[in-house]
């Protein structure tokens, strides 16, 4: 869900049938404060499949909405990310623009599938985080990719909003050679600051998981960044019931927001163990100071 500046409300969702693998992005708009939401529009379909990860952000003031999403191309041809945008409160999207085209997305949903070293669980892993930034009137995407090294790391690409067709080339957010990274959160503070939290493995050379906070006051040209967790984890010790066991499991999802001095973030780690099982999972706050 995404709140416009203008109050517009948008609900994004991916509709998984049932019927085949096509599930098409659908959104929802509440020009009233919620009382209402307009009929669904669909935003794919056809010959795109596996439509998901849907997220929404708006222009400076609530006038234009951005959807992206990423998809698995008909054929065999690999995944993508897509952009579409509303000038009309989400009653009309335009067609989606394939915008990017992932090398090797990090998956993490076994026995399905598990592409970056260490203990398996099933977690977050490539999606397209957008942030619109008002400093310069670009729409900003981060998402984590697998390079050419056997790596994840954690990418940014952007475009104008005058042409979602006109993509910057995708460059490396904080490069670090030690470990993967992935789950790639991004938003933008209204004096142009970047902000991107992810998790990492580059601290313990692929062993733990921790979460990591890099900024950037270039519009993304350089990056600092700063270990925000204390000590990893891993994320395979801990999960969901699954019988007499569990189902290494550590969400979907973790989040970010960008205010003019200060970014706070959201991210699931372990707690307290109680019984035998260790199951609790935590939902964790950070305040940085750039």
């Amino acid at each position: 869900m995404w709140v416009g500046n203008d109050g517009t409300i948008y609900v994004t969702w991916a509709q998984f049938h049932g019927f085949g693998g096509n599930s098409p992005i659908w959104i929802a708009s509440s020009i009233d404060g919620g009382r209402n939401f307009g009929r669904p529009v669909k935003v794919s379909s056809g010959n795109i499949r596996s439509d998901q990860d849907a997220r929404i952000v708006t222009n400076a003031t609530g006038s234009v909405a951005y959807v992206v999403f990423d998809n698995a191309i008909q054929g065999g041809k690999g995944s993508a990310m897509y952009v579409s945008k509303s000038t009309d409160h989400g009653q009309t999207w335009s067609t989606p623009f394939q915008f990017a085209v992932f090398s090797n997305p990090v998956c993490l949903f076994p026995p399905y599938c598990f592409s970056i070293d260490g203990g398996q669980f099933r977690g977050p892993g490539s999606y397209p985080a957008p942030a619109y930034n008002v400093a310069n009137n670009r729409l900003y995407v981060a998402y984590a990719d697998i390079d050419v090294n056997k790596r994840a790391q954690v990418f940014i690409t952007s475009a104008p909003e005058s042409d979602l067709t006109n993509w910057s080339p995708r460059s490396v957010i904080a490069d670090d050679p030690r470990g993967d990274r992935f789950a790639a959160e991004l938003s933008a503070a209204p004096n142009g600051r970047l902000d991107v939290a992810f998790y990492d493995r580059s601290y313990t050379r692929n062993a733990l998981v921790d979460l990591t906070y890099a900024t950037s006051s270039d519009f993304g040209t350089s990056w600092s960044s700063v270990r925000v967790t204390k000590s990893g984890f891993d994320p395979s010790a801990y999960g969901v019931p699954d019988g007499d066991g569990i189902r290494p499991f550590i969400g979907d999802y973790n989040g970010i927001v960008s205010l003019s001095s200060t970014a706070g973030m959201t991210w699931t780690g372990p707690g307290k163990t109680f019984g035998s099982l260790p199951t609790n999972l935590e939902i964790y706050f950070a305040k940085v100071t750039p």
